[in-house]
């Protein structure tokens, strides 16, 4: 009697994350709820189970994608495509499109270069310089041009602090252990010319982009207080989904975290 591997793809979720834990190929993962996240995470964008653990990350509560992943999620809508316009060691450009009436048609275009990267504090831009700044090429493209497709705001693991290799995956997995969770009382809201640092990382703030795809890094202190105080009051209407509220927050963190680091907090 010979001996067979039997090879199930009906497997639960729970037994999933049991499977992936135990076979030690995922350094970023420690518990099975960890890897059911990253799975369900990229199951929202088609993937499977093994592209999902080796392509979606979640760091400081954020989902992140690889930039390898973040392009095939693109490029399998049949919505949107994108091409490479110029990719070297000082700038990358990318001009992404979007099919309209069966045709597609350039809908603008994203470009990352050495000097974003040197005042977004970009890692391992002296070890692969034309992978880092694709891989911020294209999450900005995906946020500014393809939002829908990844429903909400998307980033890389190295715009969220980790850091990567030259395809864009985490090597300092020790750095992500999920934390101890504290809940602490909602503090009363601070004027919007002396906002508080918040938690969003400062090089994470400069990036979020406002409706015209300007930076908030570009923007002057009066114009980002103004939009504060526009935000608030956004958020206090009635009927705001919890969607739009996130957006909000995520917005306003990032103008807090920017005008404190003006002010020299």
């Amino acid at each position: 009697m010979t001996n067979q591997l039997a090879i199930r793809d009906d497997m639960s979720l729970s037994q999933l994350g049991k499977v992936f834990v135990e076979s030690g190929f995922f350094s970023d993962t420690r518990q099975a709820s960890q890897a059911i996240v990253k799975v369900l995470a990229g199951r929202e964008l088609g993937f499977g189970p093994i592209a999902s653990m080796t392509g979606v990350y979640v760091i400081q509560g954020r989902i992140s994608l690889s930039a390898n992943l973040l392009a095939a999620a693109i490029k399998r809508t049949g919505k949107y495509n994108f091409i490479v316009k110029q990719m070297t060691d000082e700038v990358c450009e990318i001009e992404y499109r979007e099919r309209i009436d069966g045709k597609f048609e350039t809908i603008g275009a994203s470009k990352f270069t050495a000097t974003d990267a040197k005042r977004a504090g970009t890692k391992n831009m002296d070890k692969y310089p034309r992978n880092m700044l694709y891989a911020r090429a294209m999450s900005n493209g995906a946020r500014w041009y393809c939002p829908d497709v990844f429903g909400g705001p998307v980033y890389t693991p190295e715009e969220l602090g980790a850091n990567v290799d030259e395809d864009g995956e985490v090597i300092d997995a020790e750095a992500y252990t999920p934390p101890t969770v504290t809940v602490y009382p909602e503090p009363e809201p601070a004027p919007a010319s002396k906002p508080s640092n918040g938690s969003m990382p400062l090089e994470m703030a400069l990036e979020v982009t406002n409706s015209e795809g300007v930076k908030y890094g570009d923007l002057d202190s009066e114009k980002l207080a103004n939009m504060a105080n526009s935000i608030m009051t956004a958020m206090k209407k009635k009927g705001v989904t919890p969607e739009k509220l996130e957006e909000y927050q995520v917005k306003k963190s990032a103008i807090a975290a920017i005008l404190a680091s003006r002010n020299g907090n």
